[in-house]
């Protein structure tokens, strides 16, 4: 099973997503909190440098198989991008939480999912502009 960081654009209703940009992310290269918070810093990084215009991304930190289907989502983030800036997120935590980056690395029983859960994503306070809250 292998991880990834994934960046897609809302580009209609009809049309769906377009997949822009795919990182493989190694489970052994952090903890859990840094891994799903990664999200977000790796997304706007990648908008800024392929000088995207305003529009609705989605991005997904999930678990993918041998064969590239994807098994789970472990964070999804859609964002309102301005252009040059962060203009508002919305959250959404995967919909299995049994299954957790300890699982990925092999090293004991599902870590729960209350650890990260509550926290806001990447710093951003709620209230603030960029957390759309």
């Amino acid at each position: 099973m292998r991880a990834r960081y994934s960046l897609m654009q809302l580009t209609s209703p009809e049309e769906g997503l377009d997949l822009l940009v795919e990182h493989d992310v190694d489970p052994a290269s952090g903890d859990e909190i840094s891994l799903l918070e990664g999200l977000q810093v790796w997304a706007v990084r990648e908008l800024t440098a392929q000088r995207r215009r305003f529009g609705l991304y989605v991005a997904e930190f999930g678990t993918y198989d041998a064969d590239g289907a994807q098994r789970a989502f472990l964070r999804e983030l859609s964002l309102v991008w301005g252009g040059t800036e962060l203009l508002a997120m919305h959250l959404n935590h995967g919909p299995t939480p049994e299954l957790s980056l300890a699982d990925l690395k092999g090293n004991g029983p599902p870590a729960r999912r209350e650890r990260w859960a509550s926290r806001p994503p990447g710093g951003i306070r709620a209230g603030s502009p960029a957390s759309g809250w």
